[in-house]
């Protein structure tokens, strides 16, 4: 081999050594996503070889003149073990058959499901998408024609709309994180199905790796979605999101190889969803539902409403003579200043300090009342003034769980909640008690008082009366009786080990108070008063009635 063979042989492995690296750290804001769409069509006459290839054809040039450069698509007719499962149902291609059936898969961003099926009167087209990274489905588009011509922009419609576009968790805190938007910078206009911008919502998903790459495991994070806010002010493609969720701190951990966070953009392509509310049980149980729980829905706005100052009094104002006075007299001082003192050159008048912008009030937020769980512990949630919801869920004034729900977005949504029922029931008996204690306590003091009046008026026999009454009484050994034995009942099925604490403290709080309302002192006071008077002594002063 000669040596120019040899040089130009290196120069090229160099040359594409280092086309693979580039390609290898090609920037996230300007990396394409590479999707690939599988068209299908169950047997009809109508929908043939050739008017597919023509649907194709078409597709693959309304993708490149309305996407761009954002997507490098292909349309593709699906593997034929495959064509009968996507047409019977989308659930039954799970990840494990794709990885089994066509791994190269998993080397794309996006995979989407186009079917076209037709009846006597229509065309019906569905489209789903398949995040090929975080290996999950998103919800359905579908689009029905009737007449053969839309067909083509049919297809192309729910392609883009069953699109979910991709952002990578920078940072997390609490309540609010930095998305970096997937091809942002290849995205020409807010139309683009690759679009992000503000009050979108997006949902974090966490993804494990091993040390090979490959994926272990996929997780959503349940009941977080992140409110895309504004820009920030170093990236225009690192955007700034409000975090609201039913945990203290969804979006904690570190950001490395083999963990990785991603949030897709969320469209909700329904108009409702089904709550459905169950018990939190142990994994070797059944949950059952929660019925009665009364579910009330706020706004996801920043801040609360704040009450208005009182207004400023205005300053009283001199009278007008006295106003003219001191114009006159300044005016006078003035001019004799001008007369005495030499010229100065004009000065230029500084300029005025701009007036303050008004404050901009928080809108009220009062929570409203969706409804109540039925015998099912479910309930129909509608859309409200923004798409994202904030429910409350309460059982007896105990607040239970805040979820964010996007009314739309998934048919039925399931919340495990704990059950609450034992402490509801738990409550209704120290209620019970603490009436009956401040009944007794109530007695105890009127019959103290009518006791001293009737020793006052040396009426011994009708106090002596008084003291059996008062002795009749319940007393705080019954009334503690009472507690010990409904502490003593178990609930079944046994309460978790946070109501459990809130049933302890209820009961904790309940015999502080027969402790400190129901002593024996004043009893004691009453009956040596009484032997006093028997005995002919002057009543003695007592301790003060409690």
């Amino acid at each position: 081999m000669s040596l120019s063979m040899m040089l130009a042989l290196v120069l090229g492995s160099v040359i594409g050594a280092s086309k693979a690296d580039a390609a290898a750290v090609e920037p996230w804001e300007y990396s394409p996503y590479r999707v690939q769409v599988w068209l299908t069509a169950g047997p009809s006459a109508e929908l043939n070889g050739p008017i597919l290839d023509r649907l194709s054809q078409s597709l693959t040039t309304q993708i490149e003149s309305s996407v761009g450069a954002a997507w490098r698509a292909e349309v593709l007719s699906p593997p034929p073990e495959l064509r009968t499962l996507i047409l019977h149902d989308y659930n039954l291609l799970t990840p494990e058959v794709l990885e089994e059936k066509a791994p190269d898969v998993f080397k794309l961003d996006k995979l989407i499901l186009l079917t076209i099926e037709t009846n006597q009167r229509e065309y019906i087209v569905d489209a789903r998408e398949f995040d090929c990274r975080v290996r999950l489905y998103g919800s359905g588009v579908r689009r029905i024609v009737r007449q053969p011509t839309y067909l083509d922009c049919a297809c192309f419609q729910a392609v883009s709309k069953a699109f979910r576009a991709v952002t990578r968790i920078e940072a997390g805190a609490p309540k609010s994180g930095e998305v970096r938007i997937r091809a942002g910078g290849l995205v020409l206009s807010d139309t683009s199905p690759c679009y992000i911008g503000k009050e979108d919502i997006l949902l974090p998903i966490l993804r494990s790796n091993d040390r090979a790459g490959n994926v272990v495991k996929v997780i959503p994070i349940e009941w977080t979605y992140l409110v895309v806010k504004q820009r920030t002010d170093l990236n225009p493609y690192l955007m700034e999101c409000r975090v609201w969720s039913g945990k203290p701190n969804p979006l904690q951990g570190r950001v490395s190889s083999r963990k990785e966070r991603y949030a897709l953009k969320m469209r909700p392509t329904g108009t409702t969803s089904v709550l459905r509310v169950e018990a939190q049980v142990k994994k070797d149980q059944t949950p059952y539902p929660m019925a009665g729980l009364e579910v009330y829905a706020k706004l996801p706005l920043e801040n609360p409403p704040k009450e208005k100052p009182p207004a400023a009094a205005p300053a009283d104002a001199e009278p007008e003579g006295k106003e003219n006075a001191a114009k006159s007299e300044a005016s006078a001082s003035a001019e004799g200043a001008e007369a005495s003192a030499p010229a100065e050159p004009a000065k230029e008048k500084a300029p005025a300090d701009p007036e303050p912008a008004p404050a901009v009030e928080a809108r009220p937020n009062p929570p409203v009342l969706v409804g109540v769980t039925d015998w099912r512990g479910m309930l129909t949630i509608e859309p409200g003034e923004m798409r994202l919801r904030i429910l409350y869920l309460k059982n007896g004034g105990q607040l239970l769980a805040r979820l964010p729900v996007i009314p739309g977005l998934h048919e039925e949504e399931v919340a495990r909640v704990p059950d609450d029922g034992p402490r509801l029931q738990a409550e209704g008996f120290v209620k019970g008690l603490q009436s009956q204690l401040e009944d007794v306590a109530a007695q105890r003091q009127i019959i103290n008082r009518r006791f001293k009046m009737r020793l006052e008026e040396g009426k011994v026999v009708e106090a002596n009366a008084l003291y059996e009454e008062y002795q009749q009484l319940p007393s705080k050994e019954q009334l503690s009786k009472q507690l010990d034995v409904q502490m003593s009942i178990v609930p079944d099925p046994p309460p978790n080990r946070v109501v459990k604490l809130r049933i302890d403290l209820l009961y904790a709080n309940l015999r502080e108070a027969l402790g400190k309302y129901l002593t024996s002192t004043q009893g004691n006071d009453m009956l040596r008063e009484l032997n006093d008077a028997k005995r002919g002594r002057p009543p003695t002063t007592s301790s003060p009635a409690e």
